[in-house]
């Protein structure tokens, strides 16, 4: 839609078919109004000043967002862009702008937007969901571990011995409870948000170890270039904690099971290799090896419910690092962890 408009009244002098029939003016009626003012919305009269100011400095507008107002009070929302032509001194002597209709685009982020306020609410139930989860239900799991722990201690205890395993098989289900809602709430909920400090590699991995209850005879061995420098050192420590856990869990022979930690640097990222001699990964289950909730195990009594690899894969893609894995069956896997770092600590740590 073409209008132009007279700079000293602001009085519409031109305009064409599409802006007559779209506003439902007769053209007469249009030239006739006392400013192209009276065009303008009341909801859209400030946006219109802004304009003006703009317009009056520049001389030119561009895709600016107002509503209009058809003959019959029906609103219209355009995009305006506007251009002064000027005489030999510089002075505006009148307007060329072109209306287009928005009407679609603007009911089209209005659907937008009540999607995101949809999203919005169902993220507030999820957070809701998972506080119960991360709080309320793991404190009546808490209570069974101790009471079923005190049962156990008890000096007086007349429980026979099939009743005593038992017991002991109901604590390691509790467990596997506890670890489950905390996995989901790592895997869901948690914004995996961190300030860089200091990291030291063999101080925790040290640390994993423990974490980790490593059998008899099972051996992890770490090389590295560089020892101590600056990352994401919490969320580093989880994604080694899966890997090394994961690895050790799945193995197949613990007196002989060997893990090893490689790490080079390169710049701004390390290369981190976790390598293991235990049964290796098939190839049928390499593209859901990362997914939530999968347990390729089925036929052996391993704790855990197939959190651990996808919660490496989200911890790794939120800081915009990369994670992949080689493995041959029967000979063992290695997964290779790109990693980011702010810069390498020369000093001990």
């Amino acid at each position: 839609m073409f209008v132009s408009v007279n700079a000293l009244n602001e009085k519409i002098i031109e305009c064409n078919q599409a802006l007559i029939d779209t506003l439902g003016y007769t053209k007469e009626e249009l030239l006739a109004l006392d400013s192209i003012a009276e065009l303008y919305h009341p909801d859209s009269l400030s946006t219109r000043d802004i304009i003006l100011r703009e317009y009056k400095q520049k001389g030119i507008v561009k895709d600016k967002e107002v509503i209009l107002k058809k003959k019959s009070g029906e609103k219209l929302h355009v995009s305006f862009s506007v251009t002064a032509v000027k005489d030999k001194e510089g002075n505006i002597l009148y307007s060329r702008g072109i209306w287009r209709d928005i009407t679609k685009l603007i009911e089209k982020r209005k659907k937008l937007n009540k999607l995101n306020e949809t999203l919005s609410a169902k993220n507030e139930q999820q957070a809701t969901l998972f506080h119960i989860l991360s709080h309320d239900i793991q404190s009546p799991i808490r209570t069974v571990e101790h009471l079923s722990q005190w049962i156990i201690q008890d000096k007086d205890n007349v429980l026979s011995p099939v009743s005593l395993e038992n017991l002991s098989s109901l604590r390691l289900v509790n467990k596997q409870a506890y670890k489950l809602t905390q996995d989901l709430v790592s895997l869901f909920v948690n914004d995996l948000t961190e300030v860089p400090s200091a990291f030291n590699i063999f101080r925790s991995v040290e640390a994993i170890k423990r974490r980790v209850f490593l059998p008899d005879g099972f051996e992890i061995v770490v090389s590295s270039s560089i020892s101590t420098f600056k990352t994401f050192n919490f969320l580093l420590t989880e994604v080694l904690y899966n890997l090394i856990s994961n690895a050790v869990k799945h193995h197949h022979n613990n007196k002989e099971g060997k893990i090893r930690v490689e790490v080079e640097n390169q710049e701004k990222q390390l290369l981190v290799k976790i390598s293991d001699n235990g049964p290796g990964i098939r190839d049928h289950i390499r593209e859901d090896i990362f997914e939530p909730l999968k347990k390729f195990h089925v036929d052996r009594n391993i704790e855990g419910y197939g959190m651990g690899l996808a919660i490496v894969r989200k911890i790794t893609d939120q800081i915009g690092g990369k994670i992949d894995f080689t493995s041959v069956v029967g000979k063992g896997t290695t997964f290779y962890l790109l990693w980011p770092i702010f810069e390498e600590i020369k000093e001990a740590c």
